[in-house]
């Protein structure tokens, strides 16, 4: 008799995930595991044949599964309280917050320093030099870098690299706790630190706006219980006034586009997202022109610093050559001030930078 209960509930199941796979309309994008979806395969009588036809069916039928969140979902929770399972992809899970795990290279250290030091003969503006940590920095009982072995590698760069210390500046929580990035909202006193050091005035005011549910990189990475961050930013009338002229996309654009919310990755409302050149015009200053190298963390502070120059020209190093921009018309020549803000994450991983 139990058997005969287990076997109608499992067919009931099945009957009412057939019934609502077929009601609910497909989805483009999985918002929690960062990618497109299978879309429903086309049929054809070669992909019958090869049998291609049915292993299409198979991930389409997988993916778009009524409830794959809420199953996901579940299975972290299996993991971590059944299995004790609290790391997998490289991603660690612990007190609400995941981490990502990766070993300190030291060549890549070197690596990184010698790159700066040679884009740095291009110019004889101020330049200045900014480390992100990452948020693991700032979490014990977890597997960290060498932070000790980073910062005397940094030693390295040359002399007239003005370095701004920003790691007593923030705390784990100015960190997603699903993504590696720090909250745009939260940067105040990291912003005022590195204008401070720039000799740049520091008197703007701000309101905010929130943009829900945002799924960051790692919890793509990791079935996890870990709960949905909101993504808080913080505007004015001189940023909302800015313009963005993207290079790669040939488009102007703005500096927060709440519709790239909606991208694969949400985190593309900063700046557009990954590229390789931008720049900012800023018509509240006049004749003020800032070079920023960055990585994606630059994205969203950047914005608070554009307020005090004219141009912002943006250069992202993992995706175009810095001598081939040489070739576009655009100035690289004596700009006022020129900043380089990179991750600890970039710092370890320097050889993605061209």
């Amino acid at each position: 008799m139990k058997d005969n209960k287990v076997t109608k509930i499992l067919i009931f199941y099945t009957a009412l995930i057939g019934i609502l796979g077929i009601l609910i309309k497909d989805k483009e994008i999985s918002k929690t595991e960062r990618r497109k979806l299978k879309q429903a395969p086309t049929i054809t009588y070669e992909k019958i044949a090869d049998n291609t036809y049915f292993t299409e069916l198979d991930d389409y039928t997988s993916d778009q599964m009524p409830a794959r969140d809420t199953f996901r979902k579940i299975k972290g929770v299996t993991s971590k309280y059944l299995f004790n399972i609290k790391e997998e992809n490289g991603v660690y899970e612990k007190d609400g917050y995941l981490f990502e795990i990766a070993k300190t290279s030291e060549n890549s250290l070197d690596h990184f320093v010698n790159k700066i030091n040679e884009l740095n003969k291009n110019f004889k503006s101020n330049v200045y030099f900014v480390k992100v940590p990452d948020k693991e920095y700032y979490k014990e009982g977890i597997i960290k870098k060498d932070y000790n072995l980073i910062d005397k590698k940094l030693k390295g760069l040359d002399k007239n690299i003005k370095q701004i210390d920003i790691s007593k500046d923030l705390t784990l929580n100015d960190y997603y706790k699903t993504d590696i990035h720090w909250k745009n909202n939260k940067l105040d006193k990291v912003t005022s630190k590195i204008k401070n050091s720039m000799n740049l005035e520091n008197n703007s005011s701000y309101t905010e706006k929130t943009l829900s549910p945002f799924y960051g990189a790692l919890y793509s990475r990791k079935v996890s219980s870990v709960k949905a961050d909101e993504i808080n930013y913080l505007t004015n009338e001189t940023i909302e006034s800015m313009r963005v002229y993207n290079y790669e996309k040939n488009k102007e654009d703005k500096v927060y586009n709440e519709d790239y919310f909606h991208n694969i990755d949400s985190y593309d409302i900063f700046l557009g997202g990954a590229t390789p050149l931008l720049k900012i015009i800023n018509n509240k200053v006049e004749n003020k022109k800032l070079i920023i190298f960055r990585d994606s963390y630059g994205s969203s502070i950047i914005p608070f610093l554009a307020e005090n120059y004219h141009e912002v020209l943006v250069i992202d190093l993992r995706y175009v050559k810095f001598d081939n921009l040489k070739n576009l018309d655009i100035d690289l020549t004596n700009p006022d001030d020129v900043l380089f803000i990179y991750s600890i994450n970039i710092i370890n991983n320097s050889f993605s930078l061209k």
